[in-house]
C-alpha cells in the first residue's frame, strides 16, 4: 500500500491524476492543449526553437494517426506526463526526470513509420501534479516541475538497441501481459523488436490481447503492459526546449 501526495499536501490518487489532467481546464484535448502552449511559449520568446508544431490534418479523418504535424513535413506525437514514476531509480533513473513511454507505442512507431524511411518527432510536456510517494519502507519526491523536451523515433531506436534500458512492468491487473508461442509470426516480430520479452518456450507480449492485423501488418492489441524508463536529462537522447523548477 501506498499513499500519493500533491503539491498542497493532500492526498490523491492516481486516478485522481487521470481525471483532474492539467489540460482540462483549459477544455483541450490533450495534444490541442500541447500545441497552444508550445506556440504561445514561442510567440513570448519563452522558448526559442526553429521548430513549427500544429495539429496534424489528418488527425480529424483518422483518430489513430500521430497528433502533430511539425515544419510542415513531418510527423509528430505528443506525450503529456503529470505523475513521476517514483519508483524509477530501480531503473537508474532520477524520478525528477524519469520518462516512461509504453513499447507499445515504440513497436507501432517503428512499425508503421520508421520502417517505411518515415522520422517521427516526440514531444515530452511534463507538468508534475504527485508530490510524494510514502509507502512502508520509504518516502519518494519530486520538485515542482514543468518542461518540454523533444526527440526523433530513429535517435530512441538507436538507444535502445545500444544501451539495457529498464522496462517497468504494469501491476494492474488488467495490464497483464499475454504470451505467445515462440514459432508464430508475432512472436518473432516481438524479439526482433526486443529480445528480453523472450522466455524459454514463450514470448512475453507488451499488451493483454495478442495482436491485430491491419493492411498486411502486425500490430499489438489490448492495454499496454509495460514501458521503458528513459532519462529526460540524457542530452544525448532528448532536446531540452523549456524547463521550469521551484
Amino acid at each position: 500500500m501506498f499513499k500519493l501526495l500533491d503539491f498542497n499536501n493532500q492526498e490523491i490518487s492516481f486516478k485522481d491524476l487521470d481525471n483532474k489532467a492539467f489540460w482540462c481546464a483549459h477544455g483541450e484535448r490533450q495534444e490541442q492543449a500541447f500545441v497552444s502552449l508550445f506556440n504561445k511559449l514561442k510567440e513570448e520568446g519563452v522558448i526559442k526553437t526553429d521548430l513549427v508544431v500544429e495539429i496534424h490534418p489528418e488527425k480529424k479523418l483518422n483518430p489513430y494517426h500521430p497528433d502533430l504535424l511539425v515544419n510542415k513535413n513531418y510527423i509528430g506525437d505528443a506525450k503529456i506526463k503529470n505523475s513521476p514514476l517514483f519508483m524509477a531509480r530501480k531503473y537508474s533513473v532520477s524520478p525528477q526526470y524519469a520518462l516512461t513511454i509504453d513499447l507499445k507505442d515504440i513497436f507501432n512507431y517503428r512499425k508503421r513509420f520508421y520502417e517505411k524511411k518515415q522520422d517521427v518527432y516526440i514531444f515530452i510536456w511534463v507538468k508534475w501534479q504527485a508530490h510524494k510517494m510514502i509507502t512502508s519502507y520509504n518516502t519518494y519526491e519530486v520538485k515542482q516541475m514543468g518542461g518540454i523536451w523533444y526527440s526523433k523515433i530513429s535517435k530512441v531506436l538507436e538507444y535502445l538497441a545500444e544501451e539495457n534500458v529498464g522496462i517497468h512492468w504494469y501491476k494492474d491487473k488488467f495490464r497483464q501481459p499475454s504470451v505467445c508461442d515462440k514459432e508464430t509470426d508475432y512472436a518473432t516480430e516481438l524479439i526482433d523488436f526486443e529480445q528480453r520479452l523472450s522466455t524459454n518456450n514463450t514470448v512475453k507480449n507488451i499488451t493483454t490481447n495478442g495482436f491485430i492485423e491491419r493492411n498486411g501488418v502486425i500490430f499489438p492489441s489490448g492495454h499496454s503492459s509495460c514501458s521503458y524508463v528513459l532519462n529526460l536529462n540524457n542530452q544525448n537522447l532528448f532536446n531540452q526546449i523549456y524547463l521550469n523548477t521551484i
